[in-house]
């Protein structure tokens, strides 16, 4: 029984078997190969009625779909495929092969390769080849595997050669009304086949694409990781805009690329786009720039016409450097931009400009802000000469006038408001140092700005807000400085407080009055304002340097008297102007005015109202001009030896003074000019002349109001107390008008006399109006009288008597002089009623 069981089931087993391999043998007869291959070109020929159908062979797989060898499609006229493909699986509907209709669901290609070509007149080659279907059917799916996609552009200048190399592509069509495209492929410039120019670029893409089979419309994110950009890709985008093409040949970098675009396939217009460029190891080499820009990082975006700079990041030699930027939004920007070229148009119109437009200025007419920034940049005699021409002469000019030793920061700004646009160039310092040409003053430490300000409305100036350390205190420099040519506008204020005045401050000022100003030997602290002025256009500049003085001392050189807790006031006013060209209004001489001065000296006070330093027409020599007061001033040592340096100091020996003197002087000092050392090869070989001497009796005009000292002359030794009068100096020459002194209860006055003092040590003497009331004819004043004199008043038996006396003496020369000689004399004294001759 159970022998009986095995062998009907091995039996039914070989029954099935047979009916199967019975049933295959009747479909293989009923599908054959080339019924297959038949019905498969058919249906290519159907969809694609304009095209030649070439397949070599096709079947039916065991486990469905149909597999064909050396597929061809070519468009009829054309040379070559549009496609081809070794192999290909078209799934199919089973269904409808048995109704006898091809229906394909599925195909799959692998290694196809497709040609695209652009003609001459901008038709494509696969234009109007496929039939087309309705929205309601839905598109077969499609997987393709390593395929070659080769886009020849026939077109005047157009594109160069493109291959997309071991293309992987995904279409499903789900819902029925949208089409869903992935792919990834390898675009290799310049290739013509299935393998990129050696040496050449292979640039990896990602599409994800979808298309709504109604509205035509594409929504599509394209991705490169890794784009290598320089100047192999060059010639591609020469061909885009030659602008494009210039700028890669000395710009290269790592970039990754992400799109998304949205444009219609029927209008063949680009709705949309957002791309991204993520830039980095970025270098640009340009003549503009004095040194290379290297390890630049970035994050670009180009948006429906805009495009943007975030986060730009680079290295200027070793400066550090940050870049931001928007460009204008265009007037219909999505047709401009297909227009144009797509996401690249914009910044093509940007590089194209007008016909005289430098890129600049090309660039800037597409920008609505930018912002570079350089930070750290040594301003070294390297970058001077490494700067382009378009830009070196301003630069220079701002050295020129400013000198700067260090560091800064530098801005460049752009920004636009509607018609309106300004560029704005700012100069940051950083650790700095600088002395301006016309106030050469050495600032450190400088922190604010230095603007360059160009406006669409004319404007271009610099603008000034710094402050820094002069002397070790704070300084403020505020103002404008015109770019007009040869004239232009200059408004700056440079202000300190608490400054110390020493011969580094002096120095700054224009060499004429540093050399007078420092004969003064000033030590002091004082708060300075500097304003340089120039109105545009005008060739005169007018520099006011004031000076408020307090906490300080003062020695002039002419006249060592040293005094101290100097306070009070210094204006300098100096006009420059260019000789060649006529001068602009005003006064064309340069003054000094010192104002309210005062000061102490040994407890003596001492103020100055006013003085001045003014030119002497027709010579480099200065005149001071001065207005002095003090009260109670000692005379000492110190004023012996200013005397001294007067070259009078004869007078000092003669007369004797001594105690305290309460005055009001006016004082003319010549200063005279020193001469400027030869120029040239004879500089060293030349022995240049020495500062000139001062003279006093052509260098000094003196009147002296005075009371309060006591002398006790050579020629007659008498004391005599609160001495008082006017003294005037000149030529050489002492005039005294005015005298009054006392010697006891004997009041003594003198109307005039002139006193001359010789190169040897000689007095002579012109002296009228002498009086003394009451006279006291005591001893003392007999042995101070002369001999003669003596006598015929000791005839007078003038002993314990007093009276009135006039004396006139004239042309009396030589009695004060060592030899002792008396001539010329007429002596009148009044008793009572009468004369006594």
């Amino acid at each position: 029984m159970g022998r009986l069981r095995c062998w009907a089931i091995r039996g039914l087993i070989l029954a099935v078997v047979a009916g199967v391999a019975a049933g295959g043998w009747v479909a293989h007869g009923w599908v054959s190969p080339e019924k297959v291959r038949a019905a498969l070109v058919a249906a290519l020929r159907q969809q694609f009625p304009d095209a030649d159908v070439h397949v070599g062979s096709a079947r039916l797989r065991l486990f469905g779909g149909i597999r064909a060898t050396d597929l061809k499609l070519t468009r009829r006229g054309d040379p070559t495929p549009f496609l081809e493909a070794p192999t290909a699986v078209i799934v199919h509907d089973k269904e409808q092969l048995a109704r006898g209709q091809l229906v394909v669901r599925k195909v799959e290609l692998d290694g196809p390769t497709v040609r695209l070509v652009r003609r001459p007149d901008g038709t494509w080659n696969v234009s109007g080849l496929g039939k087309p279907g309705t929205p309601d059917r839905p598109v077969p799916t499609f997987v393709v595997r390593n395929a070659t996609v080769l886009l020849t552009d026939q077109r005047p200048g157009g594109l160069p050669p493109v291959a997309l190399l071991g293309a992987r592509l995904n279409l499903l069509n789900d819902p029925v009304l949208l089409l869903k495209f992935d792919a990834q492929f390898t675009v290799a410039p310049g290739a013509t086949g299935s393998a990129p120019v050696q040496g050449g670029l292979a640039i990896p893409v990602g599409v994800s694409a979808q298309l709504n089979r109604v509205s035509h419309t594409v929504a599509a994110r394209v991705e490169v990781p890794d784009l290598a950009v320089g100047p192999d890709l060059a010639p591609a985008l020469d061909r885009l805009h030659p602008a494009l093409g210039e700028y890669l040949t000395q710009f290269s970098a790592r970039v990754g690329v992400k799109a998304l675009l949205e444009f219609n396939t029927q209008p063949g217009r680009l709705l949309s786009y957002d791309v991204k460029l993520d830039v980095r190891d970025g270098r640009w080499e340009n003549e503009s720039l004095p040194w290379p820009v290297e390890h630049l990082t970035a994050e670009v975006r180009a948006r429906d016409g805009k495009v943007s700079v975030a986060n730009g990041a680079a290295k200027l030699g070793k400066a550090p450097v940050t870049i931001e930027l928007e460009t204008r939004a265009p007037a219909e920007a999505a047709s401009r931009a297909a227009t144009e070229g797509g996401p690249y148009g914009l910044v093509g119109a940007a590089l194209r400009g007008g016909p005289s437009d430098s890129p600049l200025a090309a660039l800037e007419g597409a920008l609505e802000r930018a912002k570079v920034t350089v930070r750290d940049l040594a301003l070294t005699d390297d970058l001077f000469a490494r700067l382009p021409a378009t830009v070196k002469a301003g630069a220079e000019k701002a050295r020129r006038l400013f000198s700067p030793v260090g560091a800064a920061d530098l801005e460049v700004q752009f920004t636009r408001t509607g018609p309106r646009w300004e560029r704005t160039i700012e100069f940051r310092p950083n650790r700095l140092a600088v002395a301006y040409e016309k106030f050469r003053y050495p600032v450190e430490d400088l922190a604010g700005w230095v603007r360059k300000v160009t406006t669409s409305e004319g404007a271009d100036e610099f603008r000034v807000q710094l402050t820094g350390s002069a002397g070790g205190r704070r300084v403020e420099i505020t103002g404008r400085v015109g770019t007009e040519e040869p004239d232009p506008l200059i408004d700056l204020k440079i202000a300190g407080t608490d400054i110390p005045i020493d011969d580094r401050l002096f120095a700054a000022l224009p060499k004429k009055y540093a050399d007078a100003l420092s004969k003064l030997h000033t030590v002091a602290r004082a708060d300075f304002t500097a304003l340089i002025r120039q109105p545009p256009g005008v060739n005169r500049c007018e520099n006011t340097f004031t000076v408020q003085v307090y906490d300080g001392s003062i020695n002039y050189a002419h006249f060592p008297y040293p005094v101290e807790k100097v306070r009070g006031k210094v204006v300098v006013n100096v006009v420059g102007v260019n000789p060649a060209r006529p001068a602009g209004p005003g006064p064309a001489d340069d003054t000094v005015r010192l104002c309210d001065f005062e000061g102490v000296h040994a407890g003596g006070r001492l103020w100055m109202p006013s003085g001045f330093i003014d030119p002497i027409p027709g010579t480099k020599d200065r005149k001071f001009t001065l207005r002095l007061q003090g009260e109670n001033c000692p005379i000492d040592a110190d004023l012996r030896t200013a005397v001294a340096a007067l070259h009078i100091d004869d007078a000092w020996e003669t007369f004797a003074p001594r105690g305290h003197v309460t005055f009001g002087a006016d004082v003319e000092i010549i200063d005279r000019h020193q001469p400027d050392p030869p120029a040239g090869p004879l500089q060293v070989a030349t022995k240049l002349p020495g500062e000139p001497p001062f003279d006093p009796t052509s260098d000094l005009r003196l009147i002296l109001n005075f009371r309060g000292p006591t002398i006790t002359p050579e020629f007659f030794r008498y004391v005599l107390t609160d001495l008082a009068g006017v003294l005037r100096y000149r030529g050489g020459e002492v005039k005294l008008d005015r005298f009054a002194a006392r010697h006891g209860r004997s009041r003594f006055g003198l109307d005039a006399a002139v006193v001359r003092f010789g190169r040897g040590g000689e007095v002579w003497a012109n002296v009228g109006g002498l009086t003394a009331r009451p006279l006291v004819a005591d001893a003392v004043f007999l042995t101070a009288l002369p001999g003669k004199l003596r006598t015929a008043v000791e005839e007078l038996k003038l002993a314990g008597a007093s009276l009135d006396t006039g004396i006139d003496w004239q042309d009396v020369h030589g009695a004060f002089a060592s030899i002792g000689r008396y001539e010329g004399t007429h002596v009148g004294a009044v008793l009572g009623n009468g004369w006594l001759d």
